[in-house]
């Protein structure tokens, strides 16, 4: 049975990360953009709540909360200003290529130094790459990159670096990694489920963080419709729109509840527990597309200028899908396993 509550921890750390996006982050969300990255008072507070390292073990500079409290984390975080949050997350979600690295000794080193704020950890979901974007300004001191038969460890620190468009990610920075020429540090062979677990669990990272962009869109443009009047009506009172703010909301909690319950899956080390990770990230993907879509819709014309937040997060929810192989790595993962799911029925 899955309990979707949330322990008194994780329900602390959500509303006061909620007040820290209301209050620090969402009306200087442009002014992030402007500057490439959030300033350093807000930076400072941000490790202060050791996000970064929520599903990190406490041996490792973590907090060891699992991947629950991550994904609340990330989203509520991410309903204040989401483009920032790819950069200051320096650990991301390279943090599932190490809890199922075989040496927990390296993988400890890692995470330790990028929790740490010496480097930057990062994750490629790709059999082979010889390119890659990753936030920031600098190559990653560490990549990770799974492939379909196991895990690799690249010492990526002296790869060459161009800058690159950000994916509309504008407050993470962004550069594109030449990853030919990097070191392989170590490689291990894993089996089809803790691979299947690496990658569901780091999909979860994106999921949240467009569950956080898509509650917050819906949130603005129902806000702006019930203001809004038209023909003598509210324009969220028009029939048409009605329905389609009913449907983004049912597609938002739905995925909401399939990311929290797959995350749930993982902390109790549930078979399988990383193809239900993949398809709660399906169901993110669709569900911010859609609010987001929906978002600049409900505001007309205004919706695609700058006066409002909404085509930021229009956009951002179209750069986030990309992140770790898109929909298209994600679909042909959860093809691949779906077949070797138990039924949650007869479990």
């Amino acid at each position: 049975m899955i309990d979707f509550s949330l322990t008194d921890d994780i329900g602390a750390l959500e509303a006061e990360l909620l007040r820290f996006a209301s209050n620090q982050l969402r009306d200087r969300a442009r002014g992030f953009e402007a500057g490439g990255g959030w300033d350093a008072a807000t930076l400072k507070t941000f490790r202060a709540f050791g996000v970064a390292g929520v599903d990190a073990p406490e041996s490792w500079g973590g907090v060891d909360l699992g991947a629950l409290a991550k994904v609340v984390a990330l989203e509520a975080i991410s309903r204040g200003d989401a483009g920032g949050i790819v950069a200051a997350d320096t650990a991301g979600p390279a943090t599932a290529a190490a809890l199922v690295c075989p040496d927990q000794t390296l993988a400890a080193r890692v995470v330790t130094a990028a929790l740490a704020g010496e480097n930057r950890a990062a994750l490629v979901l790709a059999d082979q790459a010889d390119e890659a974007w990753m936030p920031g300004s600098t190559a990653p001191a560490w990549t990770w990159t799974s492939h379909s038969g196991g895990l690799r460890l690249l010492d990526t620190a002296g790869c060459a670096a161009t800058l690159a468009d950000a994916g509309a990610l504008h407050a993470s920075g962004g550069v594109a990694v030449d990853l030919s020429g990097a070191e392989t540090v170590a490689e291990w062979t894993l089996d089809p489920e803790t691979v299947a677990l690496l990658r569901g669990r780091a999909r979860l990272w994106p999921a949240a963080v467009l569950l956080g962009v898509a509650t917050a869109s819906l949130d603005y443009g129902m806000a702006y419709a019930r203001e809004r009047v038209v023909m003598g009506i509210p324009v969220a009172h028009h029939q048409g729109n009605a329905f389609a703010i009913a449907e983004a909301a049912g597609m938002i909690e739905a995925a909401r509840a399939s990311v929290r319950a797959a995350a749930v899956r993982i902390d109790q080390a549930m078979s399988w527990a990383g193809v239900w990770a993949t398809l709660a990230y399906l169901d993110a993907v669709d569900a911010a597309l859609h609010a987001t879509d929906l978002g600049v819709q409900l505001l007309g014309g205004h919706g695609y200028v700058e006066d409002h937040p909404a085509e930021k997060w229009f956009r951002e929810a179209r750069a986030l899908t990309q992140l770790l192989g898109g929909r298209q790595s994600a679909i042909a993962d959860a093809a691949e396993y779906v077949l070797d799911l138990p039924d949650p029925l007869l479990a």
